[in-house]
């Protein structure tokens, strides 16, 4: 049995990826390389600005155009993705040490230590081998609390492939060592010959914890970028959609009590703006370096670079200051790019793909067949991916669906992140859903709180400033858009969508493995898409699903202290629970009532027949 090579950067855990060939099909198998960066937008186009990846990432490979993130968030992000399942399978819902459902700690409690490709906050100088270390390495340098988002400076849990020990406070900038760590291995990992599997994830451009590094006197909140960039994009200008610091309200329950931001916020959110970009231009420095490191080992061509963030983030977009945690598209649209063999060259892609997707894709890659104990929620991307032939090809294998998840308090970042609302809707637990096909672009939500809803469509409405939901909140005791008559949604009346959609975060929010990746199909056999179950012979299917369950909580749980309602996650506080033999079941009532009404009808006519020939 041979193996990948593996070499962790940052804060990724991997497994070492086998597989058994003879060396010479062994020496062909291609390399991976995952560049992961924390909390970097897509949409507010900062990926515009990183020159070198825009030459030799997007130039010579493919972007993906909707790629979305499940969890809006760190640490449950990335369980997510180097899992392949979901959050309310992995139970890793929050990113603070020491709650239920959070970082490192829940990691080791849940077995997950050892499997597959992780990720994790809460991983210490003192707890990363406490009660247990990490396994599946070959090499690893991961930063370390509490040292891991200072940028200068940091600390590392390093393993040389026998014992585990701490280097702190080693002299620098941290994304040019995590560039040079990777750029090492590299080195050493193309010249044995062997395929091999590298992870380079840089902090830039999370906001600093305190902000301290040399030269800094004004210890504001922001990313910390290098010294010697610190002049650069002084004229860039934050991006300005329509759903920026809007006139009227928009979201609903915490986000809807916002008030518009001042001038003095605009002014921060503006030197904000910039100071991520100037953090990311050491990202493209990073970049720049694995690239050149690739193809100076001569291994360039038969390697795969990924590049991906971990979630998206909005900055004064619906009057929020900068953060995750929504499910607006700013926070779940996630950058994604890749090059290599049998990728197209400069090419978009608006195939819908997720974070769930990525651990898969890395098996296949790899030429690994995954374990069948270990459930995947996601699915593979088909490569070759180089003509419309190939995208469609990847159009059949997969669904029109994104699910998202959260759990937790509303919270935001940067210096002006305290917020005036009602402590009763401080909450940010949500189910929700991203649909995309052919004719249809649209956003659903179900709130804990309020039992609030959100309903967008997306291919007139980017921004999300119209909830065409019934429940819609309204604004100075005017009417909602659906009062005003905005009552019909895809060309059918706004409630039998309803009925679908609900019906379908119903499957998600429970769905393991294939009900995952063919949710519609769970509800009805031959049902692949929305536009198949918005057909009028379903409508009797999904009134009665509508009418016996909807998405609902018994408590909303705020998450804040270990012990207060026992958990951020708990499968039997998310009611109702819609799993798959509930849905047989209601399906098979549906089908025999349908029957005995068919039957009645033709009792009645017959009736009526006998009724008439007696008149006669």
């Amino acid at each position: 049995m041979r193996a990948y090579r593996a070499a962790a950067l940052a804060f990724i855990l991997l497994i070492t990826i086998c597989y058994a060939q003879d060396v010479t099909k062994r020496d062909k198998r291609p390399n991976i390389v995952f560049i992961l960066v924390d909390d970097q937008d897509f949409l507010l186009d900062s990926y515009k600005h990183m020159t070198t990846l825009h030459s030799e990432l997007i130039n010579k490979g493919a972007i993906f155009t909707k790629h979305y993130g499940h969890v809006s968030q760190c640490c449950p992000a990335r369980a997510t993705l180097w899992t392949g399942r979901h959050a309310h399978n992995t139970n890793i819902t929050s990113v603070i040490q020491g709650l239920p459902g959070g970082a490192w700690q829940q990691m080791q409690e849940n077995g997950l230590h050892d499997k597959l490709l992780q990720i994790f906050n809460g991983f210490g100088i003192k707890s990363y081998c406490d009660p247990v270390c990490v396994e599946g390495w070959s090499k690893a340098d991961i930063l370390v609390d509490p040292r891991t988002y200072l940028y200068y400076n940091s600390s590392y849990a390093h393993y040389d492939g026998s014992e585990w020990s701490i280097n702190s406070r080693v002299p620098g900038y941290s994304t040019d060592q995590i560039a040079d760590n990777v750029a090492s291995f590299i080195d050493e990992a193309a010249a044995s010959g062997s395929p091999f599997f590298a992870v380079a994830a840089p902090v830039a451009p999370h906001i600093a914890a305190g902000a301290s590094y040399p030269g800094n006197r004004t210890k504001l909140p922001y990313p910390v970028p290098k010294k010697e960039y610190e002049h650069l994009y002084q004229d860039l200008e934050l991006p300005k959609s329509p759903n920026f610091n809007p006139v009227n309200r928009s979201g609903v329950n915490a986000v809807w009590e916002l008030e518009r931001l001042g001038d003095g916020n605009l002014l921060y959110l503006e030197e904000f703006y910039r100071r991520r970009q100037q953090a990311l231009k050491s990202v493209d420095d990073l970049v720049g370096t694995i690239i050149q490191k690739l193809d100076d080992a001569g291994v360039l061509d038969n390697t795969y670079v990924i590049y991906t963030s971990d979630n998206g983030y909005h900055i004064g977009n619906h009057r929020l200051q900068g953060g995750k945690l929504q499910c607006f598209e700013e926070d779940i649209n996630l950058p994604f790019f890749i090059r290599g063999p049998d990728v197209g060259v400069n090419q978009t892609w608006d195939l819908v793909t997720g974070h769930i997707d990525m651990a898969p894709t890395i098996l296949q890659l790899a030429g690994v067949e995954p374990d069948p104990a270990w459930q995947l929620d996601g699915t593979a991307i088909s490569f070759p991916l180089e003509t419309q032939l190939d995208f469609l090809r990847n159009i059949e294998l997969r669904g029109d669906s994104s699910h998202l998840e959260f759990w937790g308090p509303f919270k935001q970042e940067g210096m002006f992140n305290k917020i005036n609302v009602d402590s009763s809707i401080n909450l940010n637990i949500y189910k929700a859903l991203r649909l995309q096909g052919d004719g249809y672009n649209l956003m659903y939500s179900v709130w804990c709180t309020n039992e609030a809803h959100e309903l967008y469509d997306m291919s007139w409405d980017q921004y999300q400033m119209t909830n065409l939901h019934p429940s819609a909140p309204a604004e100075n005791g005017l009417m909602n858009a659906f009062d005003r008559g905005m009552n019909t949604f895809l060309g059918h009346p706004t409630e039998l969508v309803l009925h679908r959609l609900d019906a379908l975060i119903l499957i998600q929010k429970t769905c393991t493995t294939s009900e995952c990746r063919e949710p519609w199909q769970q509800l009805h056999p031959d049902i692949k898409t929305l536009k198949d179950a918005l057909q009028s012979k379903y409508d009797d299917l999904f009134a009665r699903s509508y009418r016996e369950a909807k998405v609902g909580w018994k408590q909303c749980y705020n998450g804040l202290r270990k012990g207060n309602s026992s958990t951020l996650y708990d499968l039997d506080n998310e009611q109702p629970i819609w799993l798959n033999e509930t849905v047989r079941a209601l399906v098979r009532r549906s089908a025999a009532a349908t029957e005995s009404s068919r039957n009645a009808v033709v009792a009645l006519s017959v009736l009526l027949s006998l009724y008439v020939m007696n008149s006669l």
